[in-house]
This record gives C-alpha cells, structure tokens and sequence, in this order.
C-alpha cells in the first residue's frame, strides 16, 4: 500500500434511519487507478453525535437525530474519501393521546373526547392527515372523519350505543403505523328510579277522545334509561272535582 496515492469509499451517499446499521466500504488506489488490496484504511465519523462506526471494518450505527454526517475513508499516509450518510426519521405514526377507558350510560356520550396524534419518533406532530373514527354497537362519533391539526391531532367525541358491556371505537389513518387503534368503553346501564311523561297528556279531553300515552324510564339524574324494558302499568282515573 506504500504506493497508494488516494482512497475510493463506496457507496458515496447511504440513507438509514434513526438507530439504522450502515456500512461503508472503501478500496485504496495508485496514481494509475490500479487497486491495491490489503492497505490498512481508517473509517471515521465527521459528526459522532449523528454516527458512530467500526474504525476498521466501516459498519456502524446511526444515532436517535436525523440529519447528514460525512463518513471517512482514510489511508495512513493522508488521502481520505468522504461518503455522505443521511439519517431520517422513521415515518409518522398514529397514537392514542386521550379518551380510552371510559365508563357511560348506554345511549349517552362520554365525558371527555377521544383524542389521538399523527407523529414523528421525536414527537413532532404531522398536519393534514385524514383520520377515521367507526363506533360498535350502535354508538356514534361526532365528527365521523377528521384531519389532523397544526400538532398533528385530531379528535371526536363519542357516544355510546344502546347496549351494555364493553363497546369499542376504531380510529384509523390509512398507510399510518400503528394504525387502526382500538378504543374501549364500558357501557354501564343505569339504575331507573321514577317514569316521566314524554309528553305530558293532554289536561283535558272531549268526551269519547282518544290520546296516546308515553313514558320514559329515568335515573337519579333524570337522564333517560334507554334500556329499560320493564313492565309499565297504567291506571285510569276521574279528576277530583
């Protein structure tokens, strides 16, 4: 090797991701660009804080930052080549933020909107991407569809369908990792107390009149029961006079 008089580093541009291997290869050359094999060559990193990497063999390692870093290939009499290693950062994915593991009424909204995040690894939230929300068992999510905000998130909120037990929301962003997510809640029926009129009857009829009668179960809240399905009985009286 003592007549070589440059150094050739393949490839000359390289791209991984975050905390991606790599390898560099490199072949020392004489003034006539004849190869010669077996010349010790030094591998380094212009920037450790991006790459770090084998001295000898050129594999090494992209760090947790995106960005470029130079990568040397180095003969021990001065020539060196430079290979250019771009780092870039996975592709976004679609996360949970808020809204799983609620408890409700069958039939009623939930207290607080479910709200999920399309992001970078390093957290940087991913504007203009179209997220679905598809509710089970007869629920609801209002809105239905959305796109992601200035951070990245996009939110509904969620009404549960008429039935108890667990119930479930999907949320997905087609081509997104980490997409469908799956959200629970647990429909809890309440407990009916009294029955109230819907509407109110008539306060007075013609005699030989006909009216409809209707009632809704409510619990101690006052909000309406829609699974009761007891028996309702009726009783027909005069009016005191």
């Amino acid at each position: 090797g003592a007549t070589a008089t440059a150094v050739r580093i393949a490839p000359k541009v390289q791209a991984v991701q975050t905390g991606g291997g790599f390898t560099f290869t490199a072949q020392a050359v004489d003034a006539t660009g004849a190869v010669l094999p077996n010349t010790p060559i030094a591998f380094s990193s212009q920037n450790p804080a991006l790459a770090t990497g084998d001295a000898v063999t050129g594999i090494g390692k992209a760090g947790a930052q995106k960005g470029t870093v130079g990568i040397e290939a180095r003969l021990l009499t001065g020539p060196v080549d430079v290979g250019a290693l771009t780092i870039q950062l996975p592709p976004p994915s679609l996360t949970l933020v808020a809204g799983s593991g609620q408890e409700g009424t069958p039939g009623a909204a939930l207290g607080a909107a479910v709200i999920v995040q399309v992001a970078t690894v390093d957290g940087v939230g991913v504007p203009g991407m179209s997220v679905t929300f598809t509710a089970s068992q007869g629920g609801t999510a209002t809105p239905a569809s959305a796109t992601t905000d200035a951070n990245g998130a996009a939110q509904t909120r969620w009404r549960l369908g008429p039935v108890g037990g667990t119930q479930t929301l999907t949320v997905a962003s087609p081509g997104i990792a980490g997409s469908p997510i799956v959200v629970s809640a647990e429909a809890r029926a309440a407990t009916p107390v009294r029955l109230v009129w819907a509407p109110q009857p008539p306060a007075t009829l013609v005699p030989g009149g006909t009216f409809s009668v209707a009632v809704n179960a409510v619990d101690a809240t006052g909000a309406t029961v829609v699974t009761y399905a007891g028996a309702v009985s009726l009783a027909l009286g005069t009016a005191p006079s």
